[in-house]
């Protein structure tokens, strides 16, 4: 299934959804329309059984005229248990469709949308909701409008039967329906655009249930003791967002309810004045009693109206948010898997390349040249907010937006096709994904051209004996998401990163500050290492330390968004230019 762009409503929804699981939902409708006429043929069996039973204490009727009026009870109370059961069963399947359709074409929508967005706080707000439970939300809203169709059948039939003996009961019932279900359809908005505003501090107490919560900062927690302070502060940050939606929620349940009294009054009115034509002998017993019940289990129903009507009104939302995130622009061939072979690499030329990120005016980088050749080492060093980083997302392609020219192997880089793009350039950063999942696909990544090269990498990573180690090798999944999952050192979590680089085949690795938290001794071995294994490759060490400019033919010194100094380290030294400074800084560092 793929996400479409275009405007959603809960209505255009429907046929999406059932599409999706077209016999669930044929058994779920016709099990929801078994419920709604259950009421009325429940009113007419039960006052034919009140008759006949009446008929029989007065010796008008015998025991074989009960038989039928009994068979109908039962039927009845049978078939009011079997369409629960039928209901349940395929709303179950629907839900489960819904995961393994609509969640999936959510999620490839979001991996396929342009790189800035994801950088956009106000639009990875939107990305957020869209992305959290999909399936859960489209499902309320198709339980809502099938409740809805439900509880619009059972109301008719109720009100034939008391439009046949009260008329203006009838009326006064269906007048009220209608602005009760439009007060409901408001609430469920107002509902919805509340829980909006929450997801918008979410990351915000996401990031301090991390703090509070989890297992990776359980260490500190301990040791600082921070835990009392972060949950206070959860609880400030928490408390004002929560405050509002349940000023909301307590508003709605205050109208609802009124709502729902005054259909009672209606109700036990219609009650009372049915019992005068049942005194007078106008209608029988048995039907005077049946209509009454069924005329006071109608608040109940009523309760269930607002529910669905509220399930609607979220839905409407929940639709204005589909429209804008299917509306969201892609980058060409986010979906694709890099190229094989990889894009060959012979050169990369920067000429006068200028770039500032979306919505901001500072130019990162501003008249950015130099020339990368192939087969040699270069450092990029600089203090951060330098450029360093942003020049990787333009040699990626993450970014395309910016001036002067970039090319590679004489060619504009924007001519590339993303698969080539994402074949050129592995990657270690020093934020490297974790991936608790198997070994394998940790490295991988559910590549099969690359599985053939993971005893390679592994053993090129110094991961051969740790692998082996693990209970299920390659297949043990790591972290503690898994039952039997094996969690790692950090510095074997790092080698992974470099396995996962490797095993890619890519003519360009790139360090992107990923030593920033060693020591200089563990840098300086690190950088070594990575070197031995890079070998005839193109590499680029970035860092604003200088542990791996000692591997580099060639060093960039980046300030300002250019390179304001280039040359092997002997040349730079003796300029006593940037370079030469920052090295002198750190000096005592590497000695």
């Amino acid at each position: 299934m793929k996400l479409r762009a275009k405007t959603y409503t809960v209505w255009n929804l429907l046929p999406m959804l059932v599409s999706i699981a077209p016999w669930a939902m044929g058994a779920s409708l016709l099990a929801n329309v078994l419920i709604g006429v259950i009421p009325l043929v429940s009113a007419v069996a039960t006052a034919w059984f009140i008759d006949s039973a009446l008929g029989l204490a007065a010796g008008a009727k015998t025991m074989a005229d009960m038989i039928l009026p009994l068979l109908a009870a039962f039927a009845v109370q049978a078939a009011d248990f079997s369409r629960w059961e039928i209901d349940n069963y395929a709303g179950q399947s629907v839900k489960r469709s819904l995961l393994l359709f609509y969640r999936p074409a959510i999620a490839a929508k979001a991996a396929a949308l342009e790189y800035r967005l994801v950088e956009d706080g106000k639009t990875w707000d939107l990305i957020s909701r869209m992305t959290d439970k999909p399936h859960e939300k489209m499902f309320d809203i198709l339980d809502g409008v099938i409740y809805l169709l439900q509880i619009l059948v059972g109301l008719f039939g109720v009100l034939a039967l008391v439009a046949a003996h009260v008329w203006w009961a009838a009326i006064l019932i269906a007048a009220l329906t209608a602005p009760a279900m439009a007060v409901s359809l408001k609430l469920g908005g107002r509902a919805y655009a509340e829980k909006a505003k929450i997801e918008r501090d979410r990351r915000r107490m996401d990031e301090l249930k991390r703090m509070d919560l989890s297992r990776e900062c359980a260490e500190e927690r301990a040791l600082f003791g921070y835990g009392d302070a972060v949950a206070s502060r959860f609880r400030d940050e928490v408390e004002p967002a929560y405050a509002r939606y349940f000023k909301v929620s307590r508003r709605n349940q205050i109208v609802s309810g009124g709502m729902n009294a005054m259909f009672s009054v209606i109700m036990a009115a219609t009650a009372v004045v049915l019992a005068v034509p049942a005194v007078r002998g106008a209608i029988s017993v048995g039907t005077a009693v049946a209509v009454v019940r069924e005329v006071l289990r109608m608040s109940e129903r009523m309760g269930g109206l607002n529910y669905c009507m509220r399930c609607i009104g979220e839905g409407q939302e929940y639709a204005k948010d589909l429209t804008g995130f299917s509306g969201l622009p892609e980058q060409d061939g986010a979906l694709e898997p890099p190229a094989e072979p990889p894009l060959p690499f012979e050169s990369l030329e920067f000429r006068h390349v200028s770039f500032a990120y979306p919505g901001t005016e500072r130019k990162i980088l501003d008249d950015f040249s130099l020339t990368l050749e192939k087969g040699k080492h270069y450092a990029f060093v600089g203090v951060n907010g330098a450029g360093k980083t942003t020049m990787i997302k333009l040699i990626t392609g993450l970014y395309d937006g910016f001036g002067g020219e970039i090319l590679l192997n004489g060619r504009d880089i924007r001519t590339y096709a993303p698969a080539q793009l994402k074949s050129l350039a592995a990657p270690v950063f020093q934020d490297f994904a974790r991936y608790q999942v198997p070994v394998r696909d940790s490295i991988a990544l559910g590549i099969s051209e690359r599985e053939l090269k993971l005893e390679e990498a592994l053993r090129a990573a110094g991961l051969e004996a740790t692998v082996k180690n693990l209970p299920k090798g390659l297949d043990t999944p790591l972290g503690k998401i898994y039952e039997g999952g094996q969690d790692l050192s950090g510095g074997e979590w790092q080698r992974l990163a470099i396995a996962r680089a490797l095993v890619s085949g890519a003519p360009l690795r790139i360090l992107d500050e990923p030593t920033a938290a060693l020591d200089p001794v563990s840098e300086s071995e690190f950088y070594g290492r990575f070197g031995e294994l890079s070998r005839g490759v193109t590499t680029i060490f970035i860092s604003h330390r200088l542990g791996s400019t000692t591997l580099a033919d060639k060093i960039f010194v980046i300030d300002g968004g250019r390179v304001a100094e280039e040359g092997s380290q002997a040349e730079l030294l003796a300029k006593k230019g940037l370079y030469a400074g920052m090295f002198e800084a750190q000096r005592s560092w590497y000695q």
